[in-house]
């Protein structure tokens, strides 16, 4: 009777082990961090690629968990949910099925749920939506209803999950449905009603011993507490920290002599098997992991301890993270898949073994994309500020593709960031006058933002995160609502000093191009309070120049007696011959034509009030600002994309509207020595704030400072040639050119 018993409970322990490994899931990891964000706009679809599926595979892994905010994922004031969260989402599911994995789509939201009485209803919403959309894909996509279930009333949650089942069901009868404990905890599996469905796999996580598992974690309160061994040893164990006393974890610390030990965690797999053979269903620990604060043996032989437990009951797992959290890669690392395995760890999970080779950053030669629908992968990006409307999802007149980068109402000092994991070498592209090339468009005239670079910080006191900037203004582009294309050289950019831990420092030409950390788009200058940007296609490339821009002169004849004659354009485009100057075509008082030019060329030119080729009729602009050369003409440096000038007053630098604002602070400037060697001198600034820039006399911009309280500043020129430079100075009244003289 007793060898039947036996023979009967194996039989039953056969039969359970095969009906938990009948769900197919074996061996998981959690693609965690891309949606578990605020909304839609804010999702990092380029944290994982269809490569990290591939890779995945290779491990010998058949299961993704991908976490989401489902509670986030509907548009504004809305109860549906986002198409752009279903079609950034579906891309992954294509991704899986493609390489024939099973994706776990699991509601990471965190609800409130003790107090929020429409948490039944979210759920429901959320679940037939998700249900809807996917119930005609395969049956290797599952769908996990809630993530650690914070209810302090147990039954309640049941209940409620029992709901959510039944309105999965009345939509799609084929998924698996992963249904989970309060609190994801074994203890409260047995705590779950028996729920009148064939299709489901319960879940379970496992985090024990916690206090092992989450040393050094601030996000659980064990920040000070770091060095704990597994297995429990007592000549390496830590001290416990003074503020455990009287708390919960004063009582695992004074437990762990016997609770860091594997007996312990194998304990807790028997817990979850008992309920596996009591309900005869099929279970899944559907997360685990170690903080990277643990010891790494320690971890490596903790991971070895759980997986080869569940694999010994048959209980699939899925660890907690892959790229992000605790996944596979040595902790610290870029998480590169050819270079950063944690090979031990790998081993210790029953993977498959990657041949793996020391990572060195070698200099980019071909160029590379930053952002292309998407931020290209290893890129981490994020906005530093949540006022106003940013994101990198816009599908509002795009130039190319499905999505462009949109900002509004950016405050000042905020940007765009995007980190480079790991950092790119541009040394050789600068050397072969690559370019920064980006499409952009913008809707309000006399705006600027700035890109700029960011190198790495190292260790040493004196180094900083040095920033290489240049300006984006109408110097470079229109901000007339049209697509305009901009490129950069590299060796344009000026170092500007960094913003280190509080402390401005200012430029002490040490930007390594070696190792270069950010690209950043920011509003430096002023906010964005009622203006729109665009900005897509962002590269380093090979300069393209086109052929032609188009340059559009326009002028105001405002208070002017216009001649019989018409108004007319002339310059060294047309080698000043009358016959060839062009007459403006009018719209009011405002005059204007468009010509194409070839980028980078220098053209001086003047307006002409009559016939062109009455000398007497031409501008008059000696002494402003706005005049060159003996002739005192207008000049411009052709810019590689197309621009419409700004309006200026016949025979002014200005447009019509300010031709009475005081010119007094900016006529009192002192400029010496002019010619100089080394150093020049700004004096008579008032201590007004005030801009400067130095350009080249092909209208290149080279130097850039902000003048906030001096009334004299002084200026290094000692770096650059001999030649012919152009200084502006701009303050809150006016702004005015000189000409400097390098010797």
């Amino acid at each position: 009777m007793k060898t039947n018993q036996v023979l009967l409970g194996f039989l039953m322990l056969v039969g359970s082990t095969l009906m938990a490994q009948t769900s197919s899931l074996s061996k998981g990891v959690g693609f965690s961090q891309a949606f578990e964000v605020s909304s839609p706009y804010d999702i990092h679809f380029n944290y994982y690629t269809y490569e990290d599926f591939q890779n995945v595979k290779k491990l010998g892994i058949n299961t993704v968990r991908l976490p989401i905010f489902m509670a986030n994922m509907f548009n504004e004031n809305s109860s549906e949910m986002s198409p752009l969260f279903f079609y950034l989402l579906d891309q992954y599911v294509d991704m899986a099925e493609e390489e024939e994995l099973n994706l776990i789509i699991t509601n990471m939201s965190s609800f409130d749920y003790n107090t929020d009485t429409t948490v039944k209803d979210q759920f429901i919403n959320i679940w037939t939506q998700i249900a809807e959309h996917y119930k005609d894909r395969s049956n290797k996509i599952f769908y996990e209803i809630a993530n650690e279930p914070g209810y302090a009333n147990i039954e309640e949650w049941g209940s409620i999950q029992g709901e959510v089942i039944e309105s999965i069901r009345a939509i799609d009868n084929i998924h698996t449905i992963i249904v989970t404990p309060a609190w994801g905890g074994i203890p409260h599996l047995s705590d779950l009603p028996e729920y009148d469905d064939e299709n489901l796999i319960y879940v379970f996580h496992f985090y024990y011993p916690f206090l092992f598992t989450h040393q050094g974690a601030r996000f659980v309160s064990l920040g000070e507490l770091t060095g704990v061994p597994f297995p429990y040893d007592s000549n390496q164990m830590p001290e416990m920290p003074a503020s455990f006393t009287g708390t919960p974890y004063e009582v695992d610390y004074n437990n762990y002599q016997t609770e860091g030990t594997a007996e312990y965690m194998l304990d807790w797999i028997d817990q979850a098997v008992d309920f596996m053979e009591e309900r005869n269903v099929p279970i899944w620990c559907g997360e685990f992991g170690v903080v990277g604060n643990a010891d790494a043996d320690d971890k490596v032989y903790w991971y070895n301890v759980l997986r080869t437990g569940l694999e010994e009951k048959g209980i699939s797992w899925s660890m907690h993270g892959y790229t992000r959290y605790s996944g596979p890669f040595e902790y610290g690392t870029y998480c590169l898949f050819d270079y950063d395995l944690n090979i031990p760890l790998v081993e210790a999970l029953g993977l498959n073994t990657q041949p793996q080779s020391e990572f060195v950053v070698e200099p980019d030669t071909s160029g590379f994309d930053i952002y292309r629908d998407y931020p290209s992968p290893h890129i981490n990006t994020w906005i530093s500020s949540d006022e106003g409307t940013s994101h990198l999802y816009c599908e509002e007149d795009t130039y190319d593709g499905k999505f462009c980068i949109y900002t509004n109402d950016l405050p000042i000092w905020s940007y765009f960031d995007f980190r480079f994991e790991p950092y790119r070498d541009l040394s050789t592209l600068i050397e072969n006058d690559s370019v920064l090339e980006f499409w952009i468009k913008g809707d309000t005239p006399g705006a600027k933002l700035n890109v700029r670079f960011v190198d790495t910080d190292t260790d040493d006191p004196d180094d900083h995160a040095w920033r290489m900037d240049h300006v984006i203004d109408e110097n470079i582009t229109s901000w007339d609502g049209e697509w305009h294309l901009v490129q950069i050289p590299l060796s344009d950019f000026i170092e500007t000093g960094s913003w280190d831990d509080g402390v401005w420092y200012d430029p002490e030409d040490k930007f390594d191009w070696m190792a270069v950390g950010n690209f950043q788009i920011t509003s430096e200058f002023h906010s964005f309070e009622g203006m729109k940007f665009w900005l897509d296609n962002i590269q380093i490339t090979k300069q393209v120049q086109p052929e032609t821009s188009s340059v559009t002169f326009q002028v105001d004849m405002q208070d002017k007696e216009v001649s019989a004659n018409g108004v007319y354009l002339n310059g060294s485009f047309c080698s000043w011959t009358p016959s060839e100057a062009i007459q403006l075509t009018s719209n009011g008082t405002v005059y204007s034509t468009t010509l194409q030019l070839v980028p980078g060329e220098v053209v001086e030119y003047k307006f002409v009030n009559g016939a062109a080729d009455d000398w007497a009729k031409y501008e008059i602009l000696a002494g402003q600002e706005c005049a060159f050369g003996s002739d005192a003409n207008r000049m411009l440096a052709v810019p590689v994309s197309d621009v419409t000038l700004n309006l200026v007053c016949f025979e002014t630098c200005s447009s019509c509207s300010i031709l009475n604002v005081n010119n007094e602070l900016l006529n009192s400037i002192e400029i010496f020595p002019n010619p100089v060697k080394d150093k020049i001198t700004i004096s008579g600034l008032y201590e007004k704030n005030s801009t400067i820039k130095l350009f080249r006399i092909d209208g290149i911009l080279l130097m850039e400072y902000f003048n906030k309280s001096s009334n004299s500043i002084e200026l290094d020129l000692h770096n650059y040639t001999s030649g012919n430079y152009i200084l502006y100075i701009e303050n809150e009244l006016n702004k005015k050119y000189f000409k400097i003289i390098k010797e």
